[in-house]
Formats: C-alpha cells, structure tokens, sequence
C-alpha cells in the first residue's frame, strides 16, 4: 500500500532540523519522494506502516510527531475538489489552523497547503 507521511513542527526555527532530500534519499527501496512541503513525503512503494516508520525514526536525528495516511485516502480527498477547480487564495490569515485545532480538540495538529496535496496527488499518479 502507499503512504503519505506527514511529519510535524520539524525545519520550523531550528527546532527538528533534518534534510528532508537526504532522508528521501535513504529511503529510496520504498520509492519515497519529498514533496517539498516541509516534512511531507509520498511513499509508493507497498510497506507496512509499522515498517515505514521504523525505517523514518532510524535515519532522524529526533522523534518526531508524525501521521502516515494511505494514499487512498488523500486521493479521495483531493478527488471531491472541496474548493472546486481552484483553491482560495489565502489572503491574510486572522487564525494559525493548527492553533485552532489543537486547542479544540487538545491534540497536535499539522496544516500543508492545498497546492502539496494537489502535488501529492501527482505524485500518487506517476
């Protein structure tokens, strides 16, 4: 099965410092691309999860919060086009997602933009 990986509050003012090309790099028997976005990988090789992570956790420097979605899923998110053909443009922001989130729900959250899932969709494609 392929995966996205979401790694959270990493690259972020020197805090959870890694290369993410380098780590992509190391990762490479499970066909691993880094989006760009920081701390966002696509994996299209079949892997378990458990595996997957083991794998990430060995080559970093720190443990970092992280979130691994089936590809399947970020498909069908992208596929219903929840802002139709093109996305909002994000103007000037009154709230930080992840300051919203995290205080209702009491859990760590992490935000990418919609143009990464656009990519990461692309990325799934190939």
């Amino acid at each position: 099965m392929a995966w996205v990986v979401f790694l959270r509050a990493v690259n972020v003012g020197g805090h959870q410092k890694f290369q993410p090309s380098v780590l992509a790099k190391k990762l490479v028997e499970f066909d691993v691309v880094n989006v760009g976005a920081a701390g966002t990988f696509v994996v299209r090789k079949a892997v378990s999860q458990a595996t997957l992570r083991t794998h990430i956790l060995r080559w970093l420097p720190f443990k970092p919060e992280m979130m691994i979605c089936a590809a399947r899923e970020i498909i069908a998110l992208v596929d219903v086009k929840p802002f139709g053909d093109t996305a909002p443009a994000k103007g000037r922001a009154m709230l930080y997602p992840n300051a919203a989130v995290e205080k209702q729900f009491s859990i760590p959250a992490t935000t990418r933009s919609w143009s990464a899932f656009s990519t990461i969709r692309k990325l799934l494609e190939a």
